[in-house]
């Protein structure tokens, strides 16, 4: 049982960071992207680690929102 919910787990971690580098690869593709929002999506592409801080999440959720991705940032989410 414990290795089906690890398992789970380890899958809708995955699923997320699949999401989150298809946010990125949109955002960067953006013509209108200003050299701050590029370094922070660079920076969030360049992590070793499978998942992003609260601070990063609402970071990009910010640079979603600048650059209409999103219509509005909630806290602790994207």
């Amino acid at each position: 049982m414990y290795l089906i919910a690890a398992g789970s787990a380890v899958s809708a971690e995955c699923q997320h960071m699949r999401e989150v580098c298809d946010c990125i690869s949109r955002l960067r593709d953006n013509q209108n992207l200003k050299e701050a929002a590029r370094a922070v999506l660079q920076h969030l592409g360049e992590l070793k680690r499978p998942y992003l801080t609260a601070v990063e999440e609402k970071l990009l959720g910010f640079v979603e929102k600048e650059y209409g991705i999103i219509d509005e940032v909630l806290p602790n989410s994207r």
